[in-house]
């Protein structure tokens, strides 16, 4: 299979127009290849709070899309040139060039099947706009409305206003550009329904907050929206890592299950290339004529077919051969060059067992579990349980899968330098040594606080992410409320120095309160405000965070407020201890909301307070 993209060649970084790193500056990710090239450079630049944004001109970019190598199948036309666009040194998409674009190379595109059947004059839903290309291959293919959905705002200004010597998109009738969360599908109902709702394989790749679009609930209500006979096309990369296929499959018949479809094997098509696999979901079940025009479809242009409905896999000829990769073997399907009809596809294997919900012949191995809006992390298909076998074959795992071993390991670290913290009291002797059950209850009250407040916060910061379809502001949004808050309940919490037993009740029946409603009612309350405009969410979100961190801020000052005369030096030491849980409450919170589910932080920071609540440490008598 033919295939472009950038970052290719090499070259000699001092060759003239080849931009130098200034001092201390780092070059780093996917930008550095391109950058080293010859005559490579930066033509524009844009700084947010997401991140540095460069675009840059070399010889290398082009549109990076998944074509046929039969050259007819795409009238022989060639990719486009391109600017490629990259964020923090990672690529985002490639931005047109000046002048006109031939789109005619989409007719032999992966992702130009849902528009063959969808046929002239559809209307489309476009996830993602691959810096305008995939509006431009939507037209060619047939498309009479498009309204194309770019929740980033510097590629949803490039869209409009242009970036640098890039062009904006000349306005065309009947295409609309919106930056509405794609978690919100019900905001893009129309009466008649869309033809074709396709989620672009750029888009993925962009963000972990767009990666949640893939959350079966979002998918379901995706479905929702299509025509009588319209088509759901989702993609997955298998350049690396053939496992993200399974999960494709496993999260699209989930997806099924929920939209009410009885038998999601008649409702699924499953078709790929050498490095990327689409999944085509329908309402209804996918008609003979259909079945004929897809398979004719994949085999004009050597494209394969892993799941046809009604179509004996044994019929069904192999192009290209797919080695995959699990941690327990590797395995290869498929003779290079095409095996033929009956040739071995690993893939079609594991669509088969996937629908007929028998356990995966290849990727056991790992987590397969659909992501959903409690869990809505693509990139999670590790079993931590099972550490040995992955570090040992630590080579095959992709960097997305790493940040999770990083929370291990720094978990670890944390909880060896926790647990010396805690213990240092036991060294000291004598008259000011704190009793056993005075230090027991103080550890566990210091210890709970550090781990319930970062829960709180984590889960917070979490859901106000794919709310807000942006995780620096709702980071920034998050902490400030939180720390300004908290503040103002530590302030409230000297009214019951006489009486802290009773403040600290108050405070734990508050935060108790908060996270029971947050567990049934927040998804309901972003998913009925998601189109709200982005200032609106922000005040939302402040909102939510106000009455938590007000009773999140009383209890550390009502225990602090406990140490005095003789035990006054083991103040630090509580303070210590706060520190240290915080600092491991960070990697398990991660792995807990990876692991179960984001609502598994609100159960832990319920339970924690209840701890806290019968653990108040030395209690100041009145004078």
């Amino acid at each position: 299979m033919a295939r472009c993209h950038a970052g290719d060649a090499g070259g000699d970084r001092r060759a003239r127009g080849v931009p130098q790193p200034g001092a201390g500056q780092r070059v780093q990710g996917e930008i550095f290849p391109p950058l080293n090239t010859q005559d490579s450079r930066i033509e524009a630049t844009r700084i947010s709070p997401k991140g540095l944004y460069q675009l840059l001109d070399n010889f290398t970019e082009r549109h990076d899309t998944d074509i046929s190598n039969n050259v007819a199948a795409a009238g022989g036309a060639a990719l486009p040139r391109a600017y490629g666009l990259y964020a923090d040194g990672n690529r985002l998409a490639a931005l047109p060039k000046p002048g006109p674009i031939d789109a005619a190379y989409a007719a032999g595109a992966l992702d130009a099947l849902p528009y063959n059947l969808a046929g002239k004059g559809g209307d489309v839903l476009l996830i993602g706009a691959a810096g305008g290309f995939r509006i431009h291959e939507a037209l060619y293919l047939g498309a009479r409305n498009v309204l194309v959905v770019e929740p980033d705002a510097i590629l949803r200004s490039a869209l409009l206003d242009g970036l640098g010597p890039s062009p904006a998109f000349t306005p065309v009738p009947g295409v609309a550009i919106v930056g509405t969360s794609p978690l919100a599908p019900r905001a893009f109902a129309r009466p008649r329904g869309f033809d074709v709702i396709d989620i672009g394989r750029e888009f993925l790749s962009q963000s972990d907050t767009n990666k949640a679009v893939l959350a079966t609930e979002v998918l379901a209500g995706y479905m929702a929206l299509l025509a009588d006979d319209g088509v759901l096309s989702l993609p997955v990369s298998i350049r690396e890592f053939t496992v993200y296929a399974v999960k494709m499959l496993a999260t699209a018949r989930r997806a099924l299950e929920l939209s009410g479809v009885a038998e999601p094997e008649k409702h699924m098509v499953v078709y790929r290339s050498a490095w990327n696999v689409r999944v085509l979901l329908s309402r209804k079940p996918w008609t003979a004529q259909r079945i004929a025009a897809i398979r004719a479809f994949c085999e004009e242009r050597s494209f394969d077919l892993t799941h046809l409905p009604g179509v004996d896999p044994a019929s069904i000829r192999i192009f290209n051969e797919l080695p995959v990769v699990s941690f327990d073997a590797a395995s290869a399907g498929g003779r290079p060059g095409g095996g033929g009809a009956g040739a071995a596809d690993p893939m079609g294997e594991e669509a088969r067992a996937m629908l007929d919900g028998a356990p995966s012949p290849y990727h056991g191995f790992f987590k397969l579990t659909p992501p959903s809006l409690d869990r809505p992390f693509w990139n999670a298909v590790l079993p931590l349980t099972r550490i040995g076998t992955i570090l040992d074959r630590v080579e095959l795992v992709p960097r997305e899968e790493l940040v999770y071993l990083i929370n291990l390991a720094v978990l670890a670290q944390a909880l060896v330098l926790a647990a010396i913290v805690l213990l240092l009291p036991l060294l000291r002797r004598g008259e000011d040594a704190l009793p056993a059950r005075q230090f027991l209850k103080s550890a566990a009250y210091f210890a709970g606080l550090g781990l319930g407040f970062l829960f709180v916060e984590i889960y917070l910061i979490e859901k106000s992410a794919h709310y807000l379809h942006d995780k620096v502001t709702a980071f920034g949004l998050v902490l400030a409320a939180m720390l300004v808050f908290s503040g103002l309940g530590s302030l409230l919490a000297d009214r019951f120095q006489t009486r802290p037993a009773r403040g600290l009740a108050l405070a734990v029946a508050a935060i108790l309160a908060w996270c029971m409603a947050m567990f049934w009612g927040l998804d309901p309350l972003l998913t009925a405000t998601g189109t709200a405009p982005l200032p609106v969410k922000a005040l939302i979100v402040a909102a939510l965070a106000v009455p938590a961190s007000i009773a999140l801020g009383m209890p550390m000052s009502l225990g602090l407020a406990q140490f005095q005369g003789r035990r006054l030096s083991f103040l630090p030491w509580a303070w210590a201890v706060n520190g240290a849980c915080s600092i491991i409450s960070t990697p398990l919170a991660n792995l807990l909301a990876v692991s179960i589910g984001l609502k598994t932080l609100l159960l832990g920071a319920v339970f924690l307070y209840v701890v806290v609540l019968f653990c108040l440490p030395i209690q100041r008598r009145p004078a």
